[in-house]
């Protein structure tokens, strides 16, 4: 139901340098790089096939449920507390964090009921019942920072690169077929589908209560955020007399997610249930000097 169950635990890979000076005749890079990827396939298959002369029946039912959540975080920082930390080295001065999290699900959900029979004035009866739920969450994010430090060297970047991938697939179908050619006889088919897709993902770069000297070369703050999110969903149904199908569908980028109860009303009466997590891009200098 994509309820709050349980914490999130992220990975987080990280590189600081804290409450530490440093003087070099080379350069200083303090860099955080973070790669995780999920592949998640869940595949239900239920097939009854019944034959005989007469009052043949078939019956099949299936579901599939599946969660596939995934959150990663980096940060790399040269930072001080209280007390102003002092940086001099003869080369580049880089603090660069980068996160890719890639999140790839696929469900597949097929259902078949099949009757044959060899007396035509047979009733034959199938029926082919089944139920699809899919939530998949991904959360990733970068920070790079400089914090209360006296900065000098030949040029000096800060640096955060974030991106990340959901890529989500389900493919239901029901079929329920057969029955004699003059007999009286049911068909039934009916699949529910619901999916839910929420992305989150920030970076975010700064430079705060600093001094920043590039002697040689340049300053440079970016950060740069790519979130992306493929949804694609099928619900196929087939009978020879009954057939019924339902899905919902929530696809969300920078939003919390919530539970299918709230995102069902918010669908369906435009009601703002659920917070706003906007995926940004942050490049910022505050109380800052930098010649």
């Amino acid at each position: 139901m994509g309820s709050p169950i349980g914490d999130t635990a992220q990975t987080s890979t990280q590189a600081l340098v804290v409450d530490t000076g440093v003087s070099a005749t080379g350069g200083l890079t303090i860099s955080a790089e973070n790669s995780a990827s999920l592949d998640a396939s869940t595949d239900n298959g239920v097939a009854g096939v019944a034959e005989g002369f007469t009052g043949v029946s078939s019956t099949v039912a299936g579901g599939v449920l599946a969660s596939n959540m995934m959150a990663s975080t980096v940060a790399a920082s040269l930072k001080a507390g209280d007390e102003l930390i002092t940086v001099d080295v003869g080369g580049a001065v880089s603090v660069q964090a980068a996160n890719e999290s890639v999140l790839n699900a696929s469900s597949t959900l097929s259902l078949l009921s099949q009757t044959t029979s060899d007396n035509e004035f047979s009733a034959d009866d199938s029926t082919a019942i089944g139920f699809l739920s899919v939530r998949n969450l991904l959360d990733g994010g970068a920070s790079a920072e400089i914090v209360h430090a006296s900065v000098t060297g030949g040029s000096i970047a800060i640096a955060a690169d974030n991106a990340t991938t959901l890529n989500a697939t389900i493919d239901a179908e029901a079929s329920a077929s057969g029955g004699s050619t003059l007999g009286d006889g049911t068909q039934i088919a009916a699949n529910g589908v619901i999916a839910s897709n929420s992305v989150l993902g920030g970076a975010l770069a700064q430079a705060n209560d600093s001094t920043l000297t590039a002697e040689t070369g340049g300053v440079s703050v970016t950060a740069d955020n790519s979130v992306n999110l493929t949804a694609e969903n099928a619900n196929q149904v087939t009978s020879g007399d009954t057939g019924a199908g339902a899905m919902l569908a929530f696809n969300t980028l920078g939003y919390e997610s919530q539970n299918v109860l709230f995102q069902t009303l918010d669908a369906l009466i435009g009601s703002e249930i659920g917070d706003a997590a906007p995926s940004r891009a942050d490049a910022l200098v505050t109380n800052t000097n930098i010649t």
